[in-house]
């Protein structure tokens, strides 16, 4: 009896020891992209929720009360050059900029949330011209906010 129990024990120990290994080794994956501008005269507020199956687009001029909201799915191939763009250690070392706010600006703010929990974000990248990679990540967000905004205008 104690030898069945104590070879239960060390196959539960060796079980519990390969998933923390495994844990250990994951690679950290991109699960979702937010992008947001915000402020100006008027006060605006644009956001864009990209995530591996849907784009979510909400706006809003508060002076005027016009708000415009879209919700739809992302393509696989734009998905999947999101992923290929991105470059966690490039995104980790852009710092912000200064805040455009105080003289009736606009602050942009990009965020990337990982399979981890982990978020990192800056606002008004400073020096972004580091890696044509991220800069073609970046540019890819606008491009899929501008066809987002173009299917709202239709």
């Amino acid at each position: 009896m104690q030898k069945s129990l104590y070879f239960i024990f060390l196959l539960f120990l060796s079980f519990s020891c390969y998933s923390q290994q495994n844990i250990g080794k994951s690679e950290q994956q991109l699960v979702k992209i937010i992008y947001s501008n915000y402020g100006g005269g008027l006060g605006w507020s644009e956001t864009l929720v990209i995530t591996q199956d849907s784009v979510n687009y909400n706006s809003n001029l508060f002076a005027t009360n016009k708000k415009s909201r879209l919700d739809t799915t992302i393509s696989t191939d734009d998905w999947n050059k999101l992923v290929s763009f991105f470059d966690l250690k490039t995104f980790k070392s852009i710092h912000n900029g200064p805040s455009r706010l105080p003289v009736d600006g606009t602050d942009t703010k990009y965020t990337v949330i990982l399979n981890s929990g982990e978020k990192y974000s800056f606002v008004n990248g400073k020096d972004l011209s580091i890696n044509k990679k991220i800069i073609s990540f970046l540019d890819l967000i606008q491009s899929i906010k501008k066809t987002i905004i173009n299917k709202i205008k239709e």
